[in-house]
């Protein structure tokens, strides 16, 4: 009769267990930061350059959109970059960059929404609602759609257990079959950052590093750092001017942290030192188009300070 009972304590233990680890996880919608890097290779007019950042993503308030409420995403980090190949006649760089606004996002329904940056139109980032054998809808990391749900489990964040499944590629003519390279994670986001592609590749790559949430590391484990050497003070940086977003394709706006700095001239600069743009800042906050400008890497100059941006 002991035995009898011991056991059914034990299944009832596994079964409230297991029950848990199913209880959806939302995402978060405040105090969240995710920690990461991403590397690409850019074609600019120059010829190839392989381009990474190191980075945190936050959130930083809400918004409303077509009077739909959204979270806020911004992001710092460091910006590296070589031209390839490698050797004699190469260059390479650096720079950081400091809470540009990154897009915003929503939840419904167990699904994820994503409005970039310079976009008016959201598309779908997560949906939760997969099964095993499920095709991954397109979605903004998932373009074009070629993956699949090929299992799920689930994985400890903190304390709590949040459903991870496990993601393959269709394409088995360059993949094995159900090589499991990538999750999404309830909760957290994708093994390959919250925004990053979740597409295999070759020369590009993405990592999830941590993700911290009200103060504390809870993924991949408590133990692990969340801070990045250089912007982890992000915040109470001393920088005069901020340039957002950076790479920038359409518009980028320059934010002058100084209002006496008002009535110097914006400069944006080619690698050949030829000035491309000018402009007297009469306003901390400047909207400029750069649409005109062709692929590649410029210099933006304002007073003694002088910031890189990338123009795709």
């Amino acid at each position: 009769m002991k035995k009898s009972m011991f056991l059914l304590i034990i299944i009832c233990a596994l079964t409230t267990k297991r029950t848990k680890a199913q209880q959806y996880q939302p995402m978060p919608s405040a105090d969240a930061v995710w920690c990461g890097d991403r590397g690409f290779i850019y074609s600019a007019l120059q010829g190839y350059e392989y381009h990474t950042y190191t980075y945190q993503q936050f959130i930083i308030g809400d918004t409303i959109v077509n009077n739909v409420p959204y979270h806020k995403l911004y992001e710092s980090g460091l910006f590296n970059w070589f031209t390839i190949p490698i050797g004699p006649g190469g260059s390479s760089g650096s720079s950081y960059y400091y809470k540009q606004y990154k897009g915003c996002f929503r939840e419904l329904n167990k699904k994820i929404w994503f409005m970039e940056s310079n976009i008016s139109a959201e598309v779908l980032l997560y949906d939760f609602n997969l099964n095993v054998g499920d095709a991954l809808p397109f979605t903004h990391v998932n373009s074009p759609a070629m993956l699949k749900i090929t299992s799920i489990d689930s994985v400890l964040v903190g304390a709590v257990f949040h459903k991870k499944y496990n993601i393959s590629t269709i394409d088995t003519l360059q993949w094995p079959t159900n090589f499991e390279y990538a999750s999404i994670i309830e909760g957290v986001s994708s093994t390959h950052g919250l925004t990053w592609t979740l597409e295999p590749y070759f020369e590009n790559h993405g990592a999830l590093f941590s993700f911290k949430l009200n103060g504390m590391v809870l993924y991949p484990d408590t133990v692990t750092s969340c801070e990045i050497t250089g912007i982890e003070n992000f915040e109470n940086t001393n920088k005069g001017v901020y340039i957002f977003p950076n790479p920038a394709s359409k518009h980028i706006t320059v934010k002058l942290n100084n209002a006496r700095d008002l009535n110097s001239k914006i400069l944006i600069y080619d690698l050949l030192g030829n000035t491309v743009f000018e402009k007297q800042a009469t306003m901390q906050v400047e909207s400029i188009d750069v649409s005109t400008l062709v692929k590649g890497i410029y210099l933006v100059r304002f007073g003694n300070e002088t910031e890189k941006l990338v123009i795709n």
